[in-house]
């Protein structure tokens, strides 16, 4: 499959957007008289100064090679029209020739018969290929006449690398820095790689010649993308269990068993919610797959949140074959609890409410056809919510939405989960919304520090504050405690006795695994079954501040700080008062506390990230890293500084991703110590002091090379969105449109909907263009919410949310008019092209659109202005809508150039 922006068959290649120069009467595209394109006229140059430096710029613009001669005085005969260039006078680097210097007085000097001409070395038909070393991150690499070289540093910008990504369908760039190449001897084929705003290709962007370079060692280009291609498992009796499959270059692909161990298959679990793994397997345990085979030798830690994170190759694997397909058994295919897919909704609070099971991916409801106490009890257990105080039916919490997934439950009151229960099957029922089954249970379990983010462990349950004893609790345990409350890491867990007098001790013996990620995944006893004695219960002395170690919403700037109940008044407590924030990068208070318990009040929270800032820049989260130590702020040396240093430094200001690591004193030099060099991050530790260094002041740096770090800023992460394709195709390029706001999933029913709105949907997922118009109920009915305001995209945002702001137009809308699209996949970016159709020469013939390559018309009534870049960028009728036959086939005949 082949990029829409080279949707023109012709021979060769297409050339730059700046499609404004020919060669004319040379006998073939590669020689011929210079003519370029000024004020919608073709004129000439005068051969005044003219030179193989001029030469070049025209050989390269038109792709003819490299220049062999210039000629003048004619050569290829004389022009007409104007002579629009003279005293022409290129260093030879330039994109184009209207980017070089000329002089235009000489042009009332010159006529025809001075007319400048050139001649080329000619095309040679290649394929040109651009990678990066590990799929979606990894050094740049360009395949050049049947070689992989690389594509250096200098010049490269975060547009160049985010079009970059999107060109390789890994969404957009997380960062970008310099590197020591990985290939060894290797070319450096091209630098100066810097895209414009208006360049919406890769081959668009002015570059440096082939092979020319000023690339030192150390300066071939790393790219990070934000992307992660998707993954599924094929075969198994249920999602969470089957062979391995990934999506690369358009394709489903498959991972050779070489080295494949119960690590790997713990990450591809994570990954893909399902729980702890219990078994890898090899050898096509799920039968042969088809396709490319993606990836070999995989070597997790087992702690990776993405199987990519991990290091493998991402190549087309010829060692392997399909027989040695790898594969996983997760527990959430197995009845474990391990994988929450069970809610509560409409209710009161969290353990109580309308029951949600989860299932292919959609939140359903359960009828209440046999819904009894047993089948409550099993809910109320698995969402930790005690006991079961009354099911509860005829959609007594709300009627849902959707499907309604379960019919008949037949619990016997000790399953793990609901899902665990015998039912009718999925999504077979006789029943309507009006019979949702719900849930009431006697109390939900909250847990809490004594002291905010220090003290003793206890648990509310069953309407009890308890004890949580000491018995098998480890560090592991208690960063996860503090993490839940927000208090950053633990410092120090302990026994003690208990400060409630006659409480319950209602759990012992909780001891987190490294693949929990929530507190109450971890195993326990069951609540109030113990072993502990007196001076037995958990203390813990957490790293923050509870208030002061508060996230960022990640809602962006302020706007307007209301008071007086503007969003009516509360209920509970009043916990703070004489609030009194300084404007900082992190999180600093002063504030008295309020409270109704024996909690103390807090004066003076530390600055929070409390010993990292960046300075000296124009955004508090970009500039000269400084830390804090002993009482002093002291800088960071660039020795061996990377992009994992400044994605600690940029987690901990709370400025989201890393966009580039500094070096050589970008911000400026700083005084005093030099705190750190040789800073060893693995890039997910909470703090820079958590990293490896060469001890506190020990370096030999001057201030001329400290490091900087420029963060992405405090934004709200895109909401996702994604294209649901319920006929089984799992084409993530293809679907029903959905996206998520405010932590719901909504359809799309605008009528209006059209190829630009689907334009920054497909952009957004990295899958290209649209190939078609978005079509209503092409996938089917969704489920959850429809969004029923108008949406107006222009086409150029990065961000399908964006286009939500743009009206608040509502509509009358249902699941019968869910709007689906069809996405156009970038492929193998190969640039490969062919010749028009039916005429006596490559230049002329019928224009046939590579756009699946079959039977219909795609455009009609097409009215270009003739500067256009791409037929596509014309006025056209919608792609598809024609009155036309094919003996209405249009055709050109061109001069001999190539555009």
């Amino acid at each position: 499959v082949k990029s829409l922006a080279f949707l023109l068959i012709i021979h060769y290649f297409i050339i730059w957007a700046d499609s404004d120069v020919r060669l004319v009467g040379g006998g073939g595209p590669c020689a011929g008289r210079v003519e370029v394109l000024h004020q919608g006229q073709w004129g000439t140059v005068c051969d005044y100064n003219w030179g193989v430096e001029d030469a070049a710029v025209v050989c390269r613009q038109t792709f003819c090679g490299d220049a062999v001669a210039p000629t003048g005085n004619a050569n290829f005969g004389e022009g007409t029209g104007s002579i629009w260039m003279g005293g022409v006078s290129c260093r030879g680097s330039e994109s184009t020739l209207k980017d070089c210097g000329r002089e235009e007085w000489i042009l009332q000097h010159c006529r025809h018969s001075w007319d400048a001409g050139v001649v080329c070395s000619g095309r040679t038909h290649v394929l040109i290929k651009i990678r990066l070393a590990e799929g979606c991150s990894g050094q740049l690499e360009v395949f050049y006449n049947g070689t992989w070289g690389n594509v250096c540093f200098n010049q490269m910008d975060t547009n160049t690398a985010s079009l970059i990504c999107q060109h390789l369908n890994c969404g957009d760039s997380r960062s970008i820095f310099s590197a020591w190449s990985r290939l060894k001897g290797a070319l450096n084929w091209l630098d100066y790689l810097k895209c414009r705003p208006h360049d919406s290709t890769l081959w668009q962007c002015p570059s440096s010649n082939w092979g020319d370079n000023r690339c030192e060692e150390g300066e071939v280009a790393q790219i990070h993308c934000k992307g992660h291609p998707p993954m599924r498992l094929r075969g198994g009796s249920s999602e969470c269990s089957g062979g391995v499959e990934l999506w690369h270059n358009c394709s489903w692909g498959t991972v050779c068993d070489d080295s494949w161990d119960l690590r790997d298959a713990q990450v591809v679990c994570r990954q893909l919610g399902c729980g702890t793994a219990l078994e890898a397997h090899g050898n096509s345990a799920f039968g042969r797959g088809n396709g490319t085979i993606w990836l070999n030798e995989v070597n997790c830690r087992g702690d990776e949140l993405h199987l990519w994170d991990c290091p493998h190759s991402l190549q087309e694997q010829r060692s392997c074959s399909h027989k040695e397909d790898a594969g996983v058994t997760c527990a959430g295919g197995t009845g474990a609890a391990d994988r929450l897919d069970v809610r509560l909704v409409g209710g009161d609070g969290p353990c109580a409410g309308r029951v949600e099971v989860l299932h292919q991916g959609q939140w359903g409801t359960v009828c209440d056809h046999k819904w009894d106490m047993k089948d409550a009890a099993v809910v109320c257990r698995q969402m930790f919510c005690g006991d079961a105080v009354e099911p509860r039916g005829n959609a007594d919490f709300g009627a849902g939405t959707g499907s309604i997934w379960m019919h008949a439950v037949a619990c016997n009151g000790s399953e793990s989960t609901l899902t665990d229960c015998g039912h009718d099957g999925w999504g077979r029922h006789h029943c309507d919304h009006g019979e949702d089954a719900g849930v009431v249970c006697s109390e939900y379990k909250e847990i809490r520090l004594a002291e905010g983010c220090s003290g003793q462990l206890e648990v509310f349950y069953n309407g009890t504050w308890g004890n949580v004893c000491f018995n098998q609790m480890d560090t592991y345990t208690a960063n996860l405690i503090c993490q839940h409350l927000t208090c950053g890491k633990s410092v120090t867990v302990f026994s003690t006795r208990s400060r409630l007098k006659g409480a319950p001790n209602w759990l012992d013996s909780v001891e987190c695994r490294p693949q929990d990620s929530t507190l109450w995944q971890c195993p326990s006893s069951n609540w109030g079954d113990n072993k502990c004695q007196e001076g037995e219960v958990a203390q813990i002395t957490c790293e923050g501040n509870l208030l002061c170690s508060l996230s960022l919403l990640g809602c962006g700037t302020a706007l307007e700080a209301l008071g007086n109940s503007a969003f009516e008044q509360g209920n509970g407590t009043i916990w703070l008062n004489d609030v009194n924030c300084r404007d900082l990068p992190g999180l600093e208070a002063q504030y008295d506390m309020l409270a109704s318990g024996p909690e103390p009040a807090y004066s003076d929270c530390p600055v929070l990230p409390g010993d990292v800032r960046l300075v000296n820049a124009e955004s508090p989260c970009a500039g000269r890293v400084e830390v804090f130590h002993e009482g002093q702020w002291g800088t960071v040396c660039h020795h061996w500084w990377d992009t994992e240093d400044a994605a600690v430094v940029c987690r901990q200001m709370f400025c989201g991703e890393v966009v580039l690591a500094k070096g050589y004193g970008q911000f400026g030099e700083g005084t005093g110590k030099i705190w750190m060099e040789d800073v060893a991050c693995k890039g997910s530790e909470s703090t820079l002091k958590d990293c490896g260094h060469n001890g506190w002041g020990r370096n030999d740096c001057g201030h001329h090379q400290d490091a900087g770090a420029i963060c992405s800023g405090r934004t709200h992460v895109p909401a996702p969105t994604r294209l649901i394709d319920p006929h089984g195709e799992n084409h993530p390029c293809s679907g029903r449109l959905e996206f998520q706001h405010l932590s719901s999933w909504y359809t799309v029913c605008d009528p209006d909907f059209d190829l630009q709105d689907a334009k920054v949907v497909c952009r957004q997922l990295g899958c290209g263009i649209p190939v078609e118009e978005p079509r209503v109920a092409a996938f089917g009915k969704g489920g959850g919410q429809v969004w029923s305001k108008k949406i107006n995209c222009t086409g150029d945002e990065s961000d399908f949310r964006q286009c939500l702001r743009s009206s608040t137009e509502e509509q009358n809308c249902t699941h019968k008019t869910d709007v689906g699209l069809k996405c156009f996949c970038n492929g193998t970016s190969e640039l490969e092209l062919n010749p028009l159709v039916g005429g006596p020469d490559s230049c002329s013939g019928r224009v046939e659109l590579q756009y699946l390559r079959t039977g219909p018309i795609w455009l009609d009534e097409v009215d270009c202005e003739g500067n256009e870049t791409s037929l596509w960028d014309c006025p056209s009728a919608p792609r598809g809508q024609n009155d036309c036959a094919h003996k209405e086939d249009v055709g050109v005949v061109c001069s001999g150039v190539n555009i």
